[in-house]
């Protein structure tokens, strides 16, 4: 009788250490499922902050170069250079100029050699200028690269401007 209660005894811990197994296993499996879960969420989040910084900082240059264009006095020029594509905006006082080198939009002021950089991680910027009638305006088209290879589409802002007296043709 006794070897028989001693065999049915050890039987039930036997089943209970496999339980444990089994609950330990699951246990471990949601763990991980939540940490990759938390880790993806955390990355898209912080992709997302980095993305918003960056256009942010766009806005604020293409106001600025809105801002140039409109206070230009003299005939607004586009040229490409080694350095990248320049629009030059003469107003009474000097010479303001726009660069994108294919990575970043630069401003500095012409003959001074101070640089400021005003948005970087561009994939594209373009210098347009467009007659409508008797009017001219200028339209800066720039657009953010992606930051993860799942985005659908880029981050692509448009400025127009009118420069505040007539330009000679």
């Amino acid at each position: 009788m006794k070897t028989q209660r001693t065999n049915r005894r050890r039987r039930k811990q036997g089943i209970l250490i496999i339980q444990m197994i089994v609950y330990m296993a699951a246990a471990s499996l949601i763990v991980t499922l939540s940490v990759v879960a938390f880790w993806n969420a955390f990355t898209a989040v912080r992709n997302n902050i980095e993305t918003g910084e960056r256009a942010s900082l766009l806005l604020r240059a293409g106001e600025l170069w809105r801002d140039d264009v409109r206070a230009s006095a003299g005939r607004i020029q586009v040229e490409s250079t080694e350095q990248g594509t320049r629009c030059r905006i003469a107003d009474e006082k000097q010479a303001i100029v726009w660069t994108w080198n294919g990575d970043h939009f630069s401003r500095s002021v012409e003959g001074a050699s101070k640089t400021n950089i005003w948005a970087h991680g561009l994939a594209d910027a373009r210098f347009i200028r467009e007659e409508r009638g008797a009017v001219v305006v200028w339209r800066l088209d720039a657009a953010l690269k992606k930051v993860r290879k799942s985005e659908h589409h880029a981050v692509a802002f448009t400025f127009r401007s009118v420069p505040a007296r007539k330009e000679a043709p």
